[in-house]
């Protein structure tokens, strides 16, 4: 996408985004076969051609990205950016998976550098890749704290 383009938001297939089976339910999604997804990511290119270079920066998203958001994991300072994300996360756990999400810029976070972009797809890299099971125990968490006590 060139950094000058109007796009606000891109239609994503929701199993893409969607934890795998072994993940859907310690993050709060439906354990059915409709809950389940690839546990796929979106990487989203800019670029822009600037005094004849092309510069490129690459974001990237996932559901653990939209998860660090709404764990405040990752934190934005505009609060419109933050209901955006989180209504993207509630209507990417609800209805069918084959339906797409729209996913808002705001819930994609920038690589540093491509050694970034890899931590950030989980693949191995000269960069810090336990982000993702950082926000996993957060959020895992989270749902233990909500689940019925058997009141022993």
């Amino acid at each position: 996408m060139a950094t000058n383009s109007a796009t606000q938001s891109w239609n994503i297939h929701k199993r893409i985004l969607r934890p795998s089976l072994g993940n859907v339910d310690r993050l709060g999604f439906d354990p059915t076969p409709e809950g389940v997804g690839t546990e796929g990511g979106v990487v989203l290119i800019e670029f822009e051609d600037k005094e004849d270079q092309l510069r490129v920066r690459y974001r990237y998203t996932d559901v653990f990205v939209l998860l660090a958001f709404e764990c405040s994991v990752i934190e934005r300072d505009d609060g419109r950016s933050r209901t955006v994300v989180t209504n993207c996360l509630d209507s990417l756990m609800q209805r069918l998976g084959n339906e797409r999400v729209a996913v808002p810029q705001a819930a994609f976070v920038s690589a540093r550098d491509v050694d970034s972009l890899l931590s950030l797809l989980g693949l191995h890299s000269n960069a810090d890749s336990g982000w993702k099971w950082i926000t996993f125990s957060v959020r895992n968490r989270a749902i233990i704290r909500t689940l019925p006590t058997d009141g022993a």
